[in-house]
């Protein structure tokens, strides 16, 4: 999935960030972007979809983000019709808030063959920090089906295909591996796949605890066996 990973906005030395459809980070430029690494990339056999943004959030306008993402797909159309395309919710792209938030998001792919992507973290305020431990965030073994369920309903009323693009545990309470499991059950119970937050030896952010990169490059994170269940 080749992804834009920079939240809706765009950062310019003296200017600061400018969100899509304000200055002159417009719709059109993010879709004549996207045809750019369309034509470039289309034909590489490791290309499963475009990615148009990552996790949209603060956006200047309700219809700003639906705006640039029909005006993204558009482009890409225009140069690919066969590839797939994910397209993020504003609101960092939470399935806890996604029918609050994108309730009324309604992208026209002529190909028919987008993917709505969602993220998903089973902490107090689902951003994936896990500062808190589990029982001082009140999370049961059905919290995370229950933070899905509702995006899972909006995608069954409007017979659309979802991608749960993130979601990840700390290694540090078996019970995060529980509500982790029963949540890739339910998803794969409605037919909807999912890419787990982190891995790759290059990341070392504040949720590194999350990697299931190799420790060594050899000895394997204790999360891994319960995503392997659904590889």
């Amino acid at each position: 999935i080749l992804d834009m990973h920079n939240y809706g906005g765009y950062w310019a030395s003296g200017v600061g960030e400018n969100k899509v459809t304000q200055g002159n980070v417009t719709s059109a430029r993010l879709g004549q972007t996207w045809a750019c690494l369309a034509q470039e990339f289309k034909n590489h056999p490791a290309l499963y979809a475009y990615g148009l943004m990552n996790e949209p959030s603060n956006m200047p306008s309700s219809n700003a983000w639906p705006d640039a993402a029909q005006a993204s797909v558009n482009a890409i159309r225009a140069q690919d019709t066969n590839k797939a395309i994910t397209v993020c919710g504003d609101g960092w792209s939470g399935a806890h808030s996604w029918v609050g938030i994108n309730g009324s998001l309604n992208i026209t792919d002529p190909s028919n063959n987008l993917l709505y992507e969602a993220h998903q973290y089973y902490d107090f305020d689902s951003s994936g920090v896990y500062a808190n431990t589990y029982d001082a965030d009140g999370v049961t073994a059905q919290t995370g089906v229950q933070r899905v369920t509702d995006w899972v309903g909006w995608l069954k009323d409007r017979n659309a295909q979802g991608l749960l693009g993130e979601f990840g545990i700390p290694p540090d309470d078996s019970r995060w591996f529980t509500v982790m499991d029963n949540m890739l059950d339910y998803l794969c119970g409605n037919g909807i796949n999912s890419t787990y937050w982190m891995g790759g030896p290059w990341y070392t952010g504040a949720d590194i605890r999350l990697s299931v990169q190799p420790i060594g490059g050899t000895t394997d994170r204790v999360q891994l066996p319960t995503l392997v269940k659904y590889a």
